[in-house]
């Protein structure tokens, strides 16, 4: 009886141990990919150009990958923490002919971009950062990760101007007044997109539920239960 006590011991504390591993990896976590368009007219950049988003609790993290124009071109982030409120979806700022100017407009990186056209970015925006804002109505950064808008867009800079590399890939407008800038891309990341979270969650209840029901039988087998 000894013996088998302790073997229920050890389940016990294996299907506890199991729980808490399970549910940290499971952590509120969604991730999206969708394409990315070309700017004004919004048709498939294609040839596998896409952008994913990663949401938790702590924030989001965006990338683009893609293919443009050799020269420098800069990463942006437009933040709506309540898109609801927004006269359209998704929401449309008013450079793009829409009524809802973002929260925040944030600085998210600048790649110089050579012949072959390849283009990767990325960045992680945690909630509350205010580094890197430059406008917006509220700039208060991203205050709410899982219900955001996220809107990626991609400003071409035009040709390299040698002395003010530095500044055209760091700055909304540097370089605009020698050369012609131009939002190239961008992806709009709505809120309540496909999750793998939840069929990670949906696999973690099976298992649970497995395991609640192994453990039941073995106390009943026992006489620990009636």
């Amino acid at each position: 009886m000894r013996n088998t006590t302790r073997k229920l011991i050890a389940f016990v504390a294996l299907a506890y141990a199991f729980f808490i591993v399970t549910s940290q990896f499971a952590v509120a976590e969604t991730v999206t990919t969708i394409p990315i368009v070309n700017l004004p007219n919004l048709d498939a950049v294609g040839g596998g150009a896409v952008s994913t988003i990663v949401r938790d609790t702590g924030g989001v993290t965006v990338t683009m990958h893609t293919t443009l124009e050799p020269g420098p071109h800069t990463l942006w982030l437009l933040v709506w923490n309540n898109p609801s409120g927004c006269a359209s979806t998704p929401c449309t700022p008013p450079p793009s002919g829409g009524s809802d100017p973002p929260d925040s407009v944030i600085y998210a990186g600048g790649n110089l971009i050579i012949s072959t056209g390849r283009a990767e970015y990325g960045v992680r925006l945690d909630v509350g950062d205010t580094s890197d804002i430059i406008g917006g109505r509220e700039q208060l950064g991203l205050t709410n990760p899982a219900g955001g808008e996220v809107h990626a867009v991609l400003r071409s800079k035009g040709a390299i101007i040698p002395d003010r590399l530095e500044e055209q890939l760091s700055n909304f407008e540097g370089g605009c007044d020698v050369n012609q800038c131009a939002n190239v891309q961008a992806a709009a990341h709505l809120p309540g997109g496909p999750s793998q979270t939840m069929m990670q969650l949906d696999d973690l209840q099976t298992a649970i539920d497995t395991m609640e029901e192994a453990l039941s039988r073995l106390m009943v087998r026992n006489g620990l239960v009636p």
